[in-house]
């Protein structure tokens, strides 16, 4: 039911804007990203049809895969014809929900056994994840990485998910940053560095590159990306040695779903490989999984693959002429954060991870538009 109605109020949304939007103002972005939507569907409609799919999982799947669409354009349409609606005013709705999203999870961190009384270990099992016997919680609450010989309790806060509160805390600290917002930023860096994630620390990585390329400096331009490189690198050497083979399962989660074109080159149909799908259906290639691109390139097969580079190049395109080098580099690392969490990270695409980025994508466009930032 939370899936059906996540993804209507996002639908209404876009109904909302389209009736009430004369044809002519439509943005060109958002056209676009509509008609790819449309084409993808119905492809999604035949290929499925014929491979077939359990109904629940289908639809769990197509929810993340229109999430970057769906979110981008309502935000663009939100910023291009309502008055308040802008990148600053998101920034500054979005950095309080974030602050009390880390305030929960200082609770969270300080109070753990909350989480016992509330029955999250029941939870979980009923959604089909398992927990660890141990302590009643999800397994994936604790980090993979082994610190002097034992995994970390990762904090994850009301979104009772690690994962997604990485990815939420990144873009509260570079929208931070974009703001000025130190202290926020701060905490926020902090908050990720809690959560042991893993996609945070990515994205930080890709932040310094933007950041370095963006200089004047032909020597940052050089270093610091490869200085990233250097460390991206040294972390997989280190978790390889140190963690229980969660990375590399997402890396080849990754690379299996390219893999799948030579069997299936037009997919296996909406709903039949990745995690999600999973969890609402037994006949599931999983070892598609834990990578969203992996996800629907195994799904979708090459109209897959070509959906998602289109859909990148067109986000990369609306935020790369921002004419302020700081709303640049926002979006330039909210797109390229996207892009490579996307590779190893199944629910990068999920509304509670792609949602604020997208967001922020599109309202950076329509500021583009009316020449607001």
């Amino acid at each position: 039911m939370t899936l059906i109605l996540n993804y209507l109020t996002c639908l209404v949304a876009v109904i909302t804007f389209a009736v009430n939007t004369s044809r002519d103002s439509i943005p060109p972005l958002v056209k676009t990203l509509f008609t790819i939507l449309c084409m993808a569907t119905a492809y999604i409609c035949v290929i499925t049809l014929v491979r077939g799919a359990e109904p629940l999982a289908a639809f769990a799947a197509y929810r993340n895969f229109s999430t970057p669409f769906i979110f981008t354009m309502v935000a663009a349409m939100a910023g291009l014809n309502t008055v308040k609606t802008n990148i600053h005013r998101f920034s500054t709705l979005f950095l309080a929900t974030a602050a009390g999203v880390l305030s929960f999870g200082v609770i969270d961190l300080f109070f753990p056994g909350i989480w016992i009384e509330i029955g999250v270990g029941e939870l979980w099992i009923s959604k089909g994840i398992g927990i660890k016997t141990t302590s009643g919680i999800p397994a994936n609450w604790y980090s993979a990485e082994l610190i002097n010989g034992s995994p970390v309790r990762r904090m994850v806060a009301s979104f009772a998910d690690p994962v997604n509160l990485g990815a939420l805390l990144f873009a509260a600290f570079i929208i931070a940053w974009f703001s000025r917002r130190w202290f926020v930023g701060g905490a926020a860096l902090v908050g990720a560095v809690l959560a042991v994630s893993k996609g945070a620390l990515l994205s930080c990585l890709v932040f310094l590159t933007v950041l370095a390329w963006r200089s004047r400096s032909p020597i940052l331009k050089l270093l610091v990306p490869v200085f990233s490189l250097i460390l991206g690198l040294g972390f997989v050497f280190w978790s390889q040695e140190n963690a229980s083979g969660s990375l590399f399962r997402h890396i080849s989660g990754f690379t299996a779903g390219f893999a799948s074109l030579v069997q299936n080159p037009f997919g296996s149909g909406l709903g039949n490989s990745g995690i999600l799908a999973g969890l609402f259906s037994s006949n599931v290639d999983t070892e598609v999984g834990e990578s969203a691109v992996g996800t629907v390139i195994g799904q979708l097969g090459i109209g897959g693959l070509i959906v998602l580079i289109s859909l990148y190049y067109f986000l990369y395109k609306a935020v790369r002429d921002s004419t302020s080098g700081r709303t640049r580099v926002l979006g330039l690392t909210l797109v390229w954060s996207l892009v490579l969490n996307s590779m190893f990270n199944e629910v990068t695409m999920s509304p509670n991870s792609a949602g604020p980025y997208c967001i922020a994508i599109g309202l950076i466009y329509s500021a583009n538009l009316k020449s607001n930032v």
